[in-house]
């Protein structure tokens, strides 16, 4: 009976290695005729890539919440970038800012808080208009400042 199997299981193996061989050779036989495709119909193909992205994470929530994680601990300060940029999105704020526009506003500022000039402690976006009261998201709007400034503002 163990035999049987094994027989059984080899030959499934085969069939299923000899299906992937096949697939690989007809991605590479017809790889240009693809890439025209995709450039004559690049709507149709975003549609598609869309379509297809949004079915596997549907099916898939444990491994894309797995790789957002791995993503959120490599990129700590773009992963805050983006909830930064997402919550005035929400809140109906007008623009938005870059990472890279983040940090160069930092190295301008020598890493020190715009109110009490402190550089030990760490700097968090502040809008100088806030955006509840109809402030942009526009870097041109943000200083970087401490949590105790940051916080006590519009307190006094």
């Amino acid at each position: 009976m163990g035999v049987l199997n094994h027989r059984f299981y080899f030959r499934i193996l085969v069939k299923i290695e000899g299906m992937r061989i096949r697939t690989e050779k007809q991605k590479r036989a017809h790889a240009e005729e693809m890439r025209v495709w995709r450039a004559t119909n690049l709507e149709t193909a975003r549609v598609r890539s869309k379509v297809a992205s949004a079915k596997w994470r549907a099916t898939h929530p444990g491994k894309v919440r797995y790789w957002l994680d791995l993503w959120a601990k490599a990129h700590p300060g773009r992963r805050a970038q983006w909830c930064a940029n997402r919550r005035a999105r929400v809140l109906g704020a007008e623009g938005s800012h870059t990472f890279g526009e983040w940090r160069a506003l930092l190295e301008d500022s020598g890493y020190a808080c715009s109110y009490c000039g402190c550089t030990d402690k760490p700097l968090a976006r502040d809008h100088v208009i806030p955006i509840s009261r109809g402030g942009s998201n526009y870097i041109s709007n943000i200083v970087p400042a401490c949590k105790p400034c940051n916080s006590s503002k519009g307190t006094g």
